[in-house]
């Protein structure tokens, strides 16, 4: 573990890359309580729950490529961050078709609401330029429901977001 934040959101672990010249992988895993619960009312430092994240991704971006993982307790539907051309650049360079891995992507819980947290991830997704994986075409199988509350219901709530130039190199992802 590299850093975590005060309030036990997130915490970073460190890949390091054998590759030359190197370029470490930082992952953050993440836990974001939901909005409504008393936790998360009380354990922020400025109302934006994404404030101290966001720091720590422009900071290990700067060093290596940053993935989230985890639990946001958000609903995005099926949007997606958006990347101002930044796809033709990145998979051109590494002589990938950018259409065969596609950046539009579906997810069970598309007619349900985009939430406040919903908005905050996307937000730090366009900064940072990630992308959201779950439900790109490139990984069929990621575009179910992560969560099933004991009370009934369904929901998307678990994100994996990561630099897009990192998508060649994942083989698999599913949910």
């Amino acid at each position: 573990m590299v850093a975590t934040d005060e309030y036990a959101r997130f915490m970073w672990i460190q890949i390091r890359a054998r590759t030359s010249p190197p370029r470490d992988i930082y992952v953050a895993v993440c836990y974001f309580p939901p909005l409504s619960s008393s936790y998360a009312i009380h354990n922020s430092s400025d109302g934006d729950h994404f404030t101290d994240l966001y720091s720590d991704i422009t900071r290990f971006s700067a060093v290596g490529d940053v993935i989230l993982m985890g639990d946001f307790n958000t609903w995005t539907k099926d949007l997606q961050t958006p990347m101002h051309d930044l796809t033709e650049d990145i998979f051109c360079t590494q002589g990938i078709d950018p259409t065969t891995i596609g950046m539009h992507r579906t997810s069970e819980d598309h007619l349900g609401p985009t939430t406040a947290y919903g908005r905050y991830l996307l937000q730090l997704g366009e900064s940072h330029e990630l992308v959201i994986l779950n439900g790109l075409p490139c990984f069929p199988s990621s575009h179910f429901f992560t969560c099933r509350p004991f009370g009934g219901g369904a929901s998307v709530v678990d994100y994996a977001i990561a630099n897009p130039d990192l998508l060649p190199y994942i083989k698999n992802f599913s949910c």
